[in-house]
């Protein structure tokens, strides 16, 4: 209850039961009654507060610009009490304003990998890596949310950037993060998806989703399982292997990916992103994905997705339509409340950046028959995608990646005797950690495909030494899970 925010009622009777005239003045409550009079003056009944008010923050995102009110809701009603052009988010009594931290960096040659001194290297481009910061509002503490990448960065094609809050419920962010380039490696490195950060406790939550999604309602997951199954399907049958059925898939296999949370026509929609895990040669992502949408659930409790008080639904319905948007409930009274209240109404407002970094570098004949057959890889036209790498290696024989990728497409093709002359000559080549630790992560993959288990267990594990990877620790754990 907010003292400061009571509306008081006066009602006044008089002895008789009937209102003073309009045109009588009402006396104030230290006016005297005369003692002994028949009938004395009208004195105000006891003040009845209004039903308490709750304190709301609603931020959206709309058009790149982030806004946030701060709501007072009693009962149906919602009014506005102060907004700021920020993205401002609480819960109980704690606030915090988002604000971007973007570091730009300079991108070198890949040459430049080996000098011992990058300063030698003439600088290709400058690429804007992004980073998003959380500052209380009460003592100005910052908590990172996400770091910018600094130092140098080594370009060989492209690379691509995107940071991006896609929902929130009190202290706790969905956040979306794209890292997409073709940096100096024998496979592109790409990396998305959404985490929830946790701002009370500083950090980005493990397994954010958990297996709570079989919670939801079947009518929700099954036509997502039923895409899934259909990629599955065509995966396993491409690898001569039975594939499951939807029970399965829906029971074992099915995870939730991302979550996002959109306003439309002021009513909020929920996206749910389902994945499957596959082996590499059906998908480079090491998953397949079918998305679903629905609106505020109460199997959504695991992450407060659940419905709104009637006066917050409300305010939602005057804003409209927003790309993202989140809410949380404060729990404020008297000094403090009116502190924050301050406070939030003088945060500053600093144009948000775009949600998006990229850069297209200046590429050499060579290099475009390098993009042109790892594109036709990812089509599966193994020829055409041969055929250019082979383009490539004629023109450059110590070209590395064209050699990496020559190999992957022969793998996938089944030539396998080929694979492996063409990743044995990429490591000649190219002695980078990283790039080394790609191709014996495709060395293990041959392994698996020629039926020698501790070939492809020795190839993993080298690459995860070269390299700490998601996909390396997976193919050595489902090695360990299929053996006998």
């Amino acid at each position: 209850m907010h003292p400061s925010r009571l509306a008081w009622i006066l009602v006044f009777t008089a002895c008789n039961g009937a209102a003073p005239p309009a045109d009588e003045p009402v006396p104030s409550a230290s006016a005297p009654v005369r003692e002994g009079s028949k009938s004395a003056e009208p004195q105000p009944a006891k003040p009845e507060p209004t039903a308490p008010a709750e304190d709301w923050l609603v931020w959206f995102m709309r058009d790149g610009v982030p806004t946030t009110q701060w709501l007072g809701i009693a009962g149906d009603s919602a009014e506005v009490l102060a907004e700021r052009r920020a993205l401002i988010v609480g819960a109980d009594a704690r606030l915090w304003r988002l604000e971007r931290n973007d570091v730009e960096v300079d991108v070198l040659a890949c040459d430049c990998i080996l000098k011992d001194d990058p300063a030698d290297c003439k600088t290709r481009s400058r690429l804007r890596t992004l980073g998003l910061n959380a500052v209380a509002l009460d003592d100005g503490t910052v908590t990172v949310v996400a770091a910018p990448g600094e130092g140098e960065a080594y370009g060989e094609l492209f690379a691509e950037q995107g940071l991006s809050i896609v929902g929130g419920v009190g202290s706790t962010l969905l956040v979306r993060q794209l890292d997409e380039s073709y940096a100096c490696g024998a496979h592109p490195n790409y990396e998305h998806g959404v985490h929830v950060f946790d701002l009370v406790a500083g950090r980005t939550v493990e397994d954010g989703f958990g297996d709570w999604v079989r919670q939801l309602p079947e009518a929700l997951r099954k036509p997502a399982g039923e895409e899934l199954r259909k990629q599955i399907v065509e995966c396993e049958e491409a690898e001569d292997a039975e594939a499951p059925g939807l029970d399965v898939v829906m029971a074992e296999h099915m995870f939730l990916n991302e979550l996002a949370v959109a306003l439309k026509a002021g009513v909020p929609e929920l996206r749910w992103t389902f994945g499957a895990d596959v082996v590499y040669s059906c998908s480079s992502y090491y998953y397949v994905e079918a998305s679903a949408t629905s609106g505020l659930l109460a199997e959504a409790a695991a992450v407060g997705l659940t419905p709104l008080p009637k006066g917050v639904s409300q305010a939602l319905m005057a804003i409209g339509s927003a790309a993202s948007v989140g809410w949380g409930r404060l729990e404020l009274e008297g000094a403090a409340r009116d502190a924050a209240l301050t406070r939030f109404g003088a945060s500053p407002e600093p144009p948000w950046p775009p949600e998006t970094s990229s850069l297209v570098l200046d590429r050499s004949v060579v290099l475009d028959k390098v993009e042109a057959g790892r594109k036709h890889t990812r089509e599966k036209d193994y020829g055409s995608a041969i055929h250019e790498f082979d383009a490539a290696i004629k023109s450059d024989p110590k070209l590395a990646v064209a050699y990496s990728g020559r190999g992957y497409a022969h793998l996938l093709a089944g030539h396998l005797g080929e694979a492996r002359a063409d990743f044995q000559a990429a490591l000649e080549h190219d002695e980078r950690p990283h790039f080394q630790a790609a191709v014996h992560f495709n060395l293990g993959q041959l392994a698996e495909r020629s039926g020698d288990r501790e070939a492809a267990r020795a190839a993993y594990a080298r690459s995860l030494e070269l390299r700490s990877t998601k996909a390396a620790q997976a193919a050595l754990d489902e090695l360990d899970r299929a053996a006998p």
